[in-house]
């Protein structure tokens, strides 16, 4: 028999074999292991390698096709899907689309932050900057890692807020939090090579790794985030180059990693001398409690935040603190990317910092976060979810039959956008029957209401039927 072109292990996988096989298939094209256009093997060539039916091969191609995952042409095979784009949870940049947000659709798979007076300081301080007498001086070229009073005011700032020792040598300006996660693993990690995530993980970081060609391993977690011994089993079978972590508001759990356990994720990292990237993005909503994981480490690593989620994604300012010695390392990768962070906007976030204006965003932020989780939970009480109480989103389990991917589709045709597990899954375990809601994405608390009782409604009532072609 010929040679495969593909052959999965199912052997450590969950549930029927035929979903089995479509995870597997799943994982390997995000992994990067099955090319898009790869041409398949014969349902009858697969059922014999893997010793099972030509049904269950059958079937398993049926759901990766119902998926996104492959197509089928008479007469010529089955093949990878070449359009990733096409796929609805292939990266956070395709799915959902953007027609559907913003016209005709309940915003709920963004974390958006909750506009609290923003506009008004945004038309303000925008005026008073252009009357500067100076104000040319915001229209050119800055240092590509950042200016230095912004970079003093950002490292000032995480220092005060966090108590990291952070210094403006150390601390450099990016174009957002994404920005400077992307950076840092430009910093230490190669193509081929592999970065420890959470189990469940931000699709952000999935998407740079596929742009990098960098693979991720998932790391399990529980109720407090990601567990030592399932981190230390992974450094030693991956010898990864980085672990990237968000240890506070984990997105999507929403769990908070307590300082105990902080410090054991720093032992088990400094045992194997893995750097930690820590992403603080949502310390603000837990009053920056408690302190990052750097605190305990030995090993030099990476601490990652921004004003996105406090001020407005339109800002574009974010901040990363790297070990020493990263400078002209990080000037190349500036120049490569964004050459730098747009200036007019790292100029009010400097004046906003230094003035503690930040600080009264970040607590009016989170009076508005949490008034939209007292909603959320009276609208979805009685139905299974774990959220922060000041946070974003709300992780919801779904019912059995619904798939994530059946529920965000079914949402999207009665008017509501949000996330499927799929999402945010790393690796080929069986994905948690689960969406993300993300509860600061609509605008008004009347549209918010709206959105939350579609999905009660939706949970509690039967899927429909979903049949399988044989």
């Amino acid at each position: 028999m010929t040679k495969l072109s593909w052959l999965p292990n199912l052997e450590e996988l969950k549930g029927p074999r035929y979903i089995a096989l479509a995870d597997a298939l799943e994982s390997d094209i995000e992994q990067g292991e099955l090319a898009h256009g790869t041409r398949l093997p014969t349902h009858r060539d697969l059922a014999w390698e893997l010793g099972v039916t030509v049904g269950t091969v059958t079937r398993g191609y049926s759901e990766a096709t119902r998926r996104g995952l492959i197509s089928g042409e008479v007469g010529r095979g089955t093949y990878v899907q070449s359009d990733a784009g096409n796929r609805p949870h292939a990266t956070p940049m395709t799915w959902p689309t953007s027609d559907a947000i913003g016209r005709n659709a309940i915003n709920m798979a963004s974390n958006s932050v909750p506009m609290a007076g923003q506009e008004q300081k945004f038309a303000d301080d925008l005026r008073e900057l252009t009357g500067d007498p100076q104000f040319a001086n915001h229209l050119i070229y800055p240092p590509n890692v950042g200016r230095a009073d912004v970079r003093r005011a950002g490292a000032d700032w995480i220092a005060q807020t966090t108590g990291l020792p952070a210094v403006a040598e150390r601390t450099y300006v990016t174009s957002g939090t994404q920005h400077a996660l992307t950076a840092a693993f430009h910093l230490v990690a190669k193509p081929g090579d592999t970065v420890l995530v959470e189990k469940l993980t931000y699709p952000g970081i999935k998407a740079t790794a596929r742009t990098m060609q960098v693979r991720l391993a998932g790391v399990e977690m529980d109720e407090h985030g990601l567990m030592p011994d399932s981190l230390d089993a992974a450094c030693r079978s991956h010898h990864p180059k980085l672990l990237c972590c968000v240890p506070t508001l984990q997105n999507p759990s929403g769990s908070v990693m307590p300082e105990e356990r902080r410090q054991e994720i720093a032992e088990v990292a400094d045992r194997h001398g893995v750097p930690i990237l820590e992403d603080g993005i949502y310390d603000f909503l837990n009053e920056h409690k408690p302190r990052p994981i750097m605190t305990w480490t030995e090993t030099p690593g990476f601490f990652a935040t921004g004003l996105s989620k406090a001020i407005s994604p339109a800002l574009r300012t974010g901040f990363l603190i790297t070990p020493e010695g990263q400078s002209d390392e990080m000037t190349r990768i500036m120049a490569a990317t964004t050459l730098h962070a747009p200036l007019l906007m790292t100029e009010l976030a400097r004046r906003w910092l230094e003035s503690g204006d930040v600080a009264l965003f970040e607590a009016t932020v989170r009076e508005e976060a949490r008034a939209r989780q007292v909603l959320a939970r009276e609208r979805l009480k009685g139905l299974e979810f774990s959220a922060h109480p000041n946070g974003f989103h709300m992780w919801l389990t779904l019912p059995e039959p619904w798939r994530p991917t059946d529920f965000a589709r079914a949402a999207e045709r009665q008017g509501l956008i949000l996330t499927p597990a799929e999402s945010f899954a790393i690796g080929r375990d069986t994905v948690p029957f689960a969406v993300r809601l993300s509860i600061t994405g609509p605008m008004t608390h009347a549209e918010l209401t709206s959105g939350l009782d579609i999905v009660a409604n939706m949970v509690r009532d039967a899927p429909p039927s979903i049949g399988v072609v044989v």
